[in-house]
């Protein structure tokens, strides 16, 4: 860098001038790469942001077919308790009407 004490007024300015383009430049030109930086940086989180939404939508989804499952296994389980009481009522009836029948068809052999 030359000195500015020798030279004119007029140069002082254009050497003023020239320092401060160069300052813009540099500036304009940093200014451009933390742009893009920015914009990588935010492409970067979207993406993250779409990946980490689609695995929680996965984890989300396959949290409602568990419990679907699970609601479906009580319910069937219940249905078979239900089964297994009509059955034992059933055959407690049959029973009934099996004694019923035999006490009728003894009591008419009697008459």
């Amino acid at each position: 860098m030359t000195s500015t004490a020798n030279l004119s007024p007029l140069e002082q300015i254009q050497h003023a001038e020239l320092d401060c383009s160069q300052t813009i430049r540099e500036a304009q030109i940093d200014a451009e790469e933390r742009k893009k930086a920015a914009r990588q940086h935010a492409a970067k989180l979207k993406d993250d942001a779409r990946v980490l939404g689609r695995q929680q939508g996965q984890q989300d989804y396959h949290a409602a077919i568990e419990l679907a499952h699970q609601e479906a296994q009580t319910i069937i389980e219940q249905a078979h308790q239900r089964v297994e009481q009509l059955a034992q009522h059933r055959d407690a009836l049959i029973g009934t009407m099996i004694d019923q029948i035999v006490a009728f068809i003894q009591g008419g052999d009697e008459s």
